[in-house]
């Protein structure tokens, strides 16, 4: 049976996003320092601190040679989070991704990206080394907008095709007990627009958000976002805004 004095309920315009962990155990999240994972990871902790004082984080980002902000960002992103919910004896863990030299860089003829394929797969073995039986994963990945935003806003082009609503990687994965999975995706069926909502109705907009990266072009010293890839036009479109 749910403990229903355990379920943290975000009411959203497209829907509620809830959070039920119940017992003692490791809390594995996925943090790239995004808008995403960052507002995820602000709700566990509002979690820990309200709900169940008996979590304990395991923080991972993973730093590629495309994407060596992940870690410094994720960072300051904890840091801001713990001085408002403290986030307790928390670990924060990290490890490299670098290209091998035996594929080129992007995609091949059929559309299949060596490199790519391999940071993922970097990412996933330091998830599951942190893993034992009773410990869950939260990670922060939402949907793409809608087709009729994303023709209407002109941003179709570029975006990840495994985000799109109708092939959106399930929100639950692993049954562990009624209402209880080790696999969490709070925000699979909301589009980033649920995200900006809620740093909103934290008042995180003018503080948390300015902390986080979206971008995946290089910038100078990355300090700032490049506004012209996909993920900062999908950043405005929800925030109005880059930063």
């Amino acid at each position: 049976m749910i403990q229903e004095d355990l379920v943290m309920t975000e009411p959203t315009s497209q829907g509620d996003v809830k959070i039920y962990i119940p017992g003692k155990r490791d809390v594995i999240v996925k943090m790239s320092g995004g808008a995403d994972s960052s507002i995820l990871m602000f709700l566990l902790a509002k979690y820990k601190n309200e709900y169940n004082t008996e979590l304990n984080f395991k923080i991972t980002s993973t730093v590629g040679s495309t994407k060596p902000y992940q870690y410094e960002f994720a960072s300051q992103v904890v840091k801001f989070i713990d001085k408002i919910y403290p986030l307790g004896d928390y670990k924060h863990y990290h490890n490299e991704s670098l290209p091998s030299g035996e594929f080129p860089d992007g995609e091949d003829e059929n559309g299949f990206d060596a490199n790519k394929e391999a940071y993922s797969d970097d990412i996933e073995k330091l998830v599951q080394s942190l893993h034992n039986k009773d410990s869950v994963q939260y990670m922060g990945i939402t949907a793409n907008p809608s087709a009729e935003q994303l023709e209407l806003h002109n941003i179709a082009d570029g975006r990840d095709l495994e985000r799109d609503s109708d092939v959106a990687v399930p929100t639950n994965e692993l049954w562990m007990g009624p209402s209880f999975w080790k696999y969490n995706r709070p925000f699979a069926k909301y589009d980033k627009m649920v995200v900006a909502e809620l740093y909103d109705r934290y008042n995180l907009t003018d503080t948390l958000f300015p902390l986080t990266r979206s971008c995946e072009e290089a910038t100078f010293d990355f300090s700032e976002h490049c506004g012209t890839c996909w993920w900062c036009k999908e950043r405005k479109w929800a925030f109005g805004k880059l930063a």
